[in-house]
């Protein structure tokens, strides 16, 4: 997920399958609705640095 195309929205539960590797560049923002998940069966690579750190929510406001 790049940040180009930032900020994604999650309207259902997002799953990463086994054998896949998700990366999340530094400032992307997700947007999850309530009642929804990230479920992780794969690999997940999230990547901060000084100026964009991560940030995890769950809910869209």
């Amino acid at each position: 997920m790049d940040l180009t195309n930032s900020p994604y929205i999650a309207t259902d539960t997002v799953y990463v399958a086994n054998g896949v590797i998700l990366t999340i560049e530094p400032g992307v923002t997700i947007r999850f609705a309530t009642e929804t998940a990230l479920i992780c069966y794969g690999t997940l690579n999230t990547v901060g640095n000084p100026t964009r750190t991560k940030l995890h929510s769950h809910q869209i406001k």
